[in-house]
């Protein structure tokens, strides 16, 4: 059964605020659900591939997303062949119904990720989200962009649904993608974005271009083509959609069939167009197979699930409010998060790459030489590195590195012989206490940090300013005070996991103190049994000896 490889069912990420008001969030980000999804031990430290589905409602998102669920259980189970008759039903997943109301509200995500091993080895845990349809009746304008900015910044394949044509309104979408990209190209950074992929359902034009990805990909290069006709900022943003993306593909789809208006249909395979099988079965494929997957990166870098859940925090920051960011918002906090993970990428490497097992003289040597490496690391991964900002986390992850070292070299030498455990006892002492007295310090800087927040905040909203210049600053004060907030909680974190790890060192050491101290009252228990048996021995060989002198007989005269 399916259930036995991934039980998982849709969990809302991100909702509707039911009570709206006019300054107050629109959506918010389930927090519950967010840290069910982080404390997945797997998902925290795997590279992620996060297929997203989004476009105009009741164009079959869901049902769409059913299929990914059908062919990624077969491929969990280790047989895709014929995966699409499998047993499995398209009713048990994200959950959908033909009709005119919408079905999905906000962003729901699959509870469970699939774990999937690429040909290379690599295995990455493939998340599925779904998005709330746009355009109905219930939806404002910003209600949609909101969602679809958010899914598209988090993807790593973003699957634009769309009925029958690509129109120019669809294109508009992408406009602030592709104006917050060309930041990141102008600066030299890496591409921000990824796979964007036009899925055209309903497709009634079959005989100009072939149901498929490759008729598909002729149809997207007509649409995207540039020419004089068309207006200039029409052309740059099909240019910049081009240039910005990692990849835009497209794929043409027959329709379904008339049994999925159905009221009884629960997505039986057997009641769908044989066509639409065909091409459904080719295309999930190409996106999820695991030679296609595509992995999560900022700015060149694969994201863990960890450091993806940051991301999810600083961009839901920025879209909250319903209205939609500025680009250079969107780009200030990539780059902001981006660096931390780079920082993060930086430190990792200088653990993972230090050999406990060499010599004391090679041991420190490679120290200063790891060092180097990890900073050249963060130069290569971190964007604008000729900014004050990401100067200013330069300096502090040489803090930290040296940090690293230098606790490196001091648990080194508590490892060492010629020290007395008493001797030991006493530095592991100290050094507990003043990481101690460090990480207070840390959590002063997290209490100054959210006053001065609060104090910012009111000045903000004292000031003579308009409510669309309010909003923007306040939205900018929100998700610097974010981004600053992570940070001091990881310095805390860090610094609670070196306390930790000298309160273990502290705790072996008396361990090992107490054992020795137990065989040197074995030791000398055994040692003073000896000589109390030697002892006996000779005194008793004395009495044999006294017993066999002959006696002295006295002779009275």
């Amino acid at each position: 059964m399916a259930s036995s490889y991934n039980a998982g069912r849709p969990l809302p990420l991100v909702v509707s605020v039911k009570e709206r008001t006019e300054t107050g969030p629109r959506f918010e980000l389930d927090a519950e659900v967010l840290k069910q999804m982080m404390d997945l031990d797997k998902l925290s430290s795997a590279k992620v591939a996060v297929i997203s589905v989004t476009g105009a409602f009741r164009t079959g998102k869901s049902f769409l997303l059913n299929f990914f669920l059908r062919y990624l259980r077969a491929l969990s189970r280790g047989d895709t062949r014929d995966w699409i008759l499998s047993e499995d039903q398209l009713d048990d997943g994200f959950h959908w119904r033909s009709g005119i109301e919408r079905d999905t509200t906000g962003i729901l995500i699959w509870s469970e990720p699939f774990f999937i091993r690429k040909p290379d080895g690599q295995e990455v845990a493939v998340l599925l989200m779904d998005t709330q349809g746009a355009f109905d009746h219930q939806s404002t304008q910003r209600d949609c962009a909101t969602i679809f900015g958010f899914s598209t910044l988090l993807s790593s394949v973003q699957i634009f649904n769309i009925s029958q044509n690509i129109q120019e309104t669809d294109l508009q979408h992408l406009r602030l993608f592709v104006e917050f990209a060309s930041m990141a190209r102008e600066s030299k950074d890496k591409k921000v974005l990824q796979h964007l992929w036009f899925l055209t359902r309903d497709w009634q034009n079959s005989h100009e271009h072939d149901y498929g990805s490759t008729g598909g990909q002729e149809y997207l290069d007509k649409v995207l083509a540039c020419d004089s006709r068309k207006p200039k900022e029409n052309q740059e943003l099909r240019l910049g959609i081009k240039r910005y993306f990692e990849r835009a593909s497209c794929c043409l789809l027959p329709h379904p069939g008339k049994a999925v208006a159905a009221k009884d249909f629960r997505g039986e395979i057997h009641r769908l167009d044989p066509e639409f099988v065909d091409e459904m079965e080719k295309f999930i494929p190409v996106i999820a197979s695991p030679q296609a997957l595509v992995v999560k990166k900022v700015n060149g870098t694969e994201l863990p699930g960890k450091e993806l859940f940051k991301f999810f925090d600083i961009y839901f920051e920025a879209f909250k409010n319903g209205k939609m960011p500025t680009p250079r918002n969107i780009f200030d906090a990539t780059v902001e998060m981006a660096n931390i993970t780079a920082a993060q990428g930086a430190r990792q490497m200088f653990e993972d790459s230090l050999d406990p097992d060499l010599h004391d003289d090679e041991f420190f040597d490679i120290l200063e030489v790891l060092k180097q490496q990890s900073l050249e690391y963060f130069l290569s991964n971190c964007m604008q590195p000729e900014s004050a900002a990401t100067k200013k986390t330069l300096e502090k992850l040489q803090e930290e590195i040296q940090g690293l070292l230098d606790n490196k070299k001091f648990v080194r030498r508590l490892q060492s012989r010629t020290l007395s455990a008493d001797r030991k006892n006493q530095q592991l002492q100290h050094e507990i206490g003043r990481l101690q007295l460090q990480n207070m310090d840390v959590l002063q800087q997290m209490e100054n940090m959210e006053e001065n927040f609060r104090r910012t905040e009111e000045e903000i909203r004292r000031q003579s300013v308009s409510k669309d210049e309010m909003d923007r600053l306040l939205q900018d004060l929100s998700m610097q005070h974010l981004a600053d907030k992570m940070k001091i909680q990881a310095d805390s974190e860090k610094l609670v996991g070196k306390v930790n790890q000298l309160a273990e060192m502290n705790s072996q050491l008396k361990n090992q103190l107490s054992v020795r101290q137990q065989e040197a009252q074995r030791s000398f228990e055994r040692r003073e049994q000896l000589r109390q048996s030697e002892v006996a021995e000779l005194q008793s060989r004395i009495s044999q000896l006294e017993s066999r002198k002959p006696k002295r007989s006295c002779v009275l005269m």
